[in-house]
């Protein structure tokens, strides 16, 4: 899997529930609303700008985005007076989104949220403590002192805020009795989880690399201790951190302290991704280690624990087999059952299941919902919905316009290494479908999709080649039928 560097979000409070992310919107679900709000839909408009990050990704007027903008700031401001701490939460995004905004009363906004169980909260506090190294903003200088006086008075959280500080404000003086035994003491004797979190990032490689700054020394007295960092995120998961569980998902992901154990590592991201924590969502969705031939009764114990992707493939055995040319009306009941269970967990947020919802809606007939759900597959860069937005422009809407964004899609699909898409690019080039015609592009596109296995795509590359050069064309007309038998008829 991908190697990302351990997060450093510290927790205190022990409040998290494995539902606290529902209320959020998915990154599926978010690209589903940018489909619904460009086809018209209002309300879809008004809960993109409420949900963070808050952009205009719709790619909205300016007038309707502020309007948005102000009903939902307007809204999370009255939610956090009444004591709502999602709202304060959300009410911190929405300032923080804006330049010039009061830093570090965000700051505390979402060190509070992060306190209180909001993983989402501990997602936006990992973003805005790293862009703090290098802060020159005079107003941080107030605010560590207000830290440090809180934590004085034995406040953890105010604790937990000055030992992050104190190395990323440049007003502050980096002091190791603060940035780490402090953080030491509330971890092991406090069972501060935030501190915990923040432990298991200090002592990776990742974090000893960003401490030496203030600590020439410390990677040389942290390069054998990856055990630490390992034991303190687990406890800060155990305490009910999702961000320690996180960084305790990458540790046996990545063999830091112990063998690569990748049910462990993925149990601990559905725990992270449950907590509200985002980048536990991302990394399940970057690879599963799930396959379609697990054992059924292991990947049912992992959907009902939050695993979407288990899930999926517990749906693909559960309803096989599923075809995309019904026959009779059970298979036509299977395939509404399938497209049933494949929406939920997209909207859970496992974007294979988006594409896959798009390919079976298609061949259902349902070319709008084909369409949304493929399309916000394939932003989330999931190459198949790229691949059936595509096919649908091309094949079934076939208009001049649609041809030329078609190539777009399919070239996104080839690039996302889904070769499919690289054939029907190639065709596109060929025949001169939404593109100019260019018999080089499209032999080149051809090549691609036959070396990896696309019969189709050998078969083309065959044809193209008929006239010209009938000896390098029959080579490719036997790759076509070594790989799909279909081809083997001699023409």
């Amino acid at each position: 899997m991908t190697s990302l560097r351990l997060l450093s979000i510290p927790f205190a409070a022990l409040l998290w529930s494995p539902d606290a992310a529902e209320a959020r919107m998915s990154a599926t679900e978010r690209q589903l609303a940018v489909f619904d709000c460009q086809s018209g839909d209002e309300a879809a408009c008004a809960a993109l700008v409420a949900s963070y990050p808050h952009y205009n990704d719709a790619g909205m007027v300016s007038g309707t985005y502020e309007r948005h903008y102000a009903a939902a700031l307007a809204e999370a401001s009255a939610g956090c007076d009444a004591g709502g701490q999602e709202a304060c939460t959300d009410y911190a995004s929405l300032v923080h989104v804006r330049e010039g905004t009061d830093a570090p009363e965000v700051y505390a906004l979402w060190a509070e949220g992060c306190d209180a169980g909001d993983g989402f909260a501990c997602a936006l506090l990992s973003d805005l403590n790293f862009s703090l190294i290098g802060f020159a903003g005079t107003s941080y200088e107030a605010f560590y002192a207000e830290q440090a006086e809180a934590c004085a008075t034995g406040n953890v959280t105010a604790c937990i805020s000055q030992s992050r500080l104190n190395v990323l404000v440049p007003q502050a003086v980096p002091d190791r009795a603060i940035w780490f035994d402090q953080l030491r003491r509330l971890c092991d004797e406090e069972d501060a989880a935030r501190a915990c979190a923040l432990m298991s990032y200090i002592q990776s490689h990742a974090g000893a690399e960003e401490y030496a700054v203030f600590d020439p020394g410390f990677p040389d007295e942290v390069e054998n201790k990856q055990r630490y960092a390992l034991w303190d995120a687990e406890k800060a998961c155990g305490l009910g951190n999702p961000v320690g569980c996180y960084n305790a998902g990458l540790a046996h992901d990545e063999g830091q302290a112990v063998n690569e154990n990748w049910k462990r590592a993925q149990e601990y991201y559905v725990r992270a991704c449950r907590g509200g924590f985002r980048y536990g969502c991302d990394e399940i969705n970057r690879e599963t280690y799930w396959r379609p031939t697990d054992n059924l009764l292991a990947m049912k114990k992992a959907c009902e624990a939050g695993d979407f992707s288990a899930c999926h493939y517990y749906a693909v055995h559960a309803f096989a087999p599923i075809t995309t040319a019904p026959r009779t009306e059970e298979d036509k009941a299977r395939m509404a059952a399938f497209a049933q269970d494949l929406e939920r967990i997209c909207k859970d947020g496992w974007v294979r299941a988006c594409a896959d919802l798009g390919t079976l809606s298609r061949a259902m007939g349902d070319l709008v919902k084909a369409e949304r759900f493929a399309t916000a597959a394939c932003a989330l860069s999931e190459g198949m919905g790229c691949l059936v937005v595509g096919n649908l422009l091309k094949l079934d809407r076939g208009t001049e316009a649609a041809l030329k964004q078609a190539v777009g899609y399919h070239r996104m699909g080839c690039e996302l290494r889904v070769w499919t898409a690289c054939n029907n690019l190639g065709d596109s080039y060929q025949h001169g479908r939404g593109v100019a015609a260019d018999p080089g592009q499209a032999a080149r596109y051809f090549v691609i999709a036959c070396n990896n296995e696309v019969a189709l795509g050998c078969r083309n590359m065959a044809q193209l080649k008929k006239a010209t050069a009938p000896e390098e064309a029959a080579d490719y007309r036997e790759q076509s039928c070594a790989l799909d038998a279909q081809y083997c008829r001699q023409e």
